[in-house]
């Protein structure tokens, strides 16, 4: 009261541990470890945002834009599918997620293309905008040199601290942007940083 602050209900609502937490992104909700069994935190991946993307797929696919080349599609699809994918990559069942968004792109691809090429046999079809992986069966879209992004492709796994040093961080520091109070102390050449005597 001598503050004039008022309390906001939704930042310090007590929630039970089983039911999702909102927390900085995606949900956080407490579930038993396959091997470990033992209760964990894990981030989840809201079927809200997984039906978001799948509109949004859909919007680049709409009838209007048969007019341009698959290419043009693609150049809009990838960053989406890459950004979405890597943002939600550490979460719980990521893995089932990708692949079932993996293959609403297949199918959605495949609708417009048949709509763009109404009348040509899927022969054709394939040999103007499909490749095979070697030794694979599985059909691929492309467009010349550009090919759709694939969510399963990405690298899904826990968030732990080996997964923040691998990434490049703005604000790490390395050997070669030590501080120029390090500098001055530690004497060139010393591997532990030997500090200088007094006074110099």
């Amino acid at each position: 009261e001598r503050l004039s602050l008022e309390l906001s209900e939704s930042k310090t609502l007590v929630t039970p541990v089983p039911e999702p937490m909102r927390f900085l992104g995606p949900p956080v909700r407490v579930r038993r470890h396959p091997s470990r069994r033992k209760p964990v935190s894990t981030a989840v991946i809201p079927k809200a945002r997984s039906q978001h993307l799948r509109e949004r797929i859909k919007a680049l696919f709409r009838r209007s834009t048969l007019g341009a080349p698959l290419s043009d599609r693609l150049r809009l699809l990838n960053p989406l599918l890459r950004g979405w994918s890597n943002f939600y990559r550490h979460a719980w069942g990521a893995s089932h997620v990708f692949t079932g968004g993996d293959h609403f792109v297949w199918w959605t691809i495949f609708r417009w293309v048949r709509k763009k090429h109404h009348g040509v046999r899927m022969e054709v079809l394939r040999k103007r905008y499909c490749w095979l992986k070697p030794g694979g069966r599985a059909l691929h879209w492309c467009d010349g040199s550009i090919r759709v992004f694939e969510l399963a492709t990405v690298h899904v796994g826990p968030f732990t601290a080996r997964c923040y040093r691998a990434r490049s961080h703005p604000y790490s520091a390395s050997s070669s942007m030590e501080s120029p109070m390090h500098n001055e102390r530690c004497t060139s050449g010393s591997g532990e940083g030997a500090r200088k005597p007094t006074g110099e």
